[in-house]
């Protein structure tokens, strides 16, 4: 459990946390069609992130047994929280899709079996 506590110190994240932040604000200079989020870059800090909190999270309710004292469980369902927006953070790009189209004043675009999209102007 030492192992836990020291992937999940507040050291290793208070190291982690300015270098996305300083990667996130020169990643911000890149023209749109840049995917940064992609970038190795950004998800090795971001796993890191992932991993330390994962980390904190599991030993405050392995070892404290905090969620057993509603007064003290505020934490770790902030942490909680936090690792299912990182999740979703991380499985979004890799599953959505995305595609452009261009149309005239009158196209006809299918949609669906069935469904049409008539462009009128």
């Amino acid at each position: 459990m030492k192992f836990l506590k020291i992937l999940g110190s507040v050291k290793i994240t208070s190291v982690i946390l300015p270098l996305m932040i300083l990667e996130l604000i020169i990643f911000s200079f890149f023209p749109g069609g840049y995917k940064w989020y992609l970038s190795i870059f950004f998800m090795i800090p971001l796993f890191l992130f992932l991993f330390n909190l994962s980390a904190c999270t599991i030993y405050r309710i392995a070892i404290k047994k905090s969620l057993r004292n509603l007064l003290t469980a505020g934490p770790d369902i902030i942490h909680l929280g936090i690792i299912i927006l990182v999740l979703c953070g991380i499985l979004f790009p890799v599953f959505r899709e995305e595609s452009s189209l261009s149309v005239l004043e009158n196209d006809q675009i299918k949609l669906d079996p069935g469904k049409t999209l008539t462009i009128k102007n």
